[in-house]
């Protein structure tokens, strides 16, 4: 039961990163869902889930976040997943889900600023050699780059996925490195 618990978990997050992926929005459902299974995993081994530790663990988390989001430097769906993976992490975890987080999140930032300036690179070229050339450069970058408005993806008014790297952050808790299992 506790695997099943903890695999439903698991394909939440990487649901919440796909959703953030692909529209830059996670639904409401997968923290709450989320929630829910830790509430069943902690019911069934209160010892592998202390739920006094999870929860001081996700409103440690959840505090600094909510400000974060009243500022407008966070979005609140991942608020509410960060706020879900803490519980999964407890206060003991919790350190190892934000480092993961934000080490994902710091590869993201950088995937994000190569495609800007890959693509800003190609348009300043087409401005000094508009010749067939650069336009074939082009259509290769964004062939490379599988989308035809690089400067939304992922940078933009929208801001980074940054579900992907809580999601990340929320499997290595689940499945901590050298783990042989649960």
């Amino acid at each position: 039961m506790k695997t099943l618990l903890s695999g439903g978990a698991a394909i939440l997050l990487v649901a919440a990163a796909v959703s953030d992926f692909r529209t830059r929005t996670i639904p409401n459902w997968i923290p709450a869902f989320l929630g829910l299974l830790f509430a069943l995993a902690a019911m069934v081994d209160p010892s592998a889930h202390p739920p006094l530790s999870s929860v001081a663990g996700a409103v440690l988390v959840f505090i600094p976040l909510l400000i974060l989001f009243a500022r407008g430097k966070m979005g609140g769906g991942d608020v509410k997943l960060l706020t879900a993976a803490a519980l999964w992490s407890g206060w003991g975890q919790l350190p190892a889900l934000l480092i993961v987080t934000v080490l994902t999140g710091g590869v993201l930032a950088i995937v994000a600023l190569v495609r800007v300036t890959a693509r800003r690179a190609v348009d300043t070229l087409a401005l000094f050699f508009p010749c067939s050339a650069t336009a074939k450069a082009r259509l290769w970058l964004e062939a490379l780059l599988r989308t035809r408005n690089v400067d939304a993806l992922p940078l933009g008014e929208a801001g980074l996925p940054y579900g992907i790297a809580i999601a990340a952050g929320g499997l290595s808790v689940l499945y901590p490195f050298g783990s042989t299992g649960m």
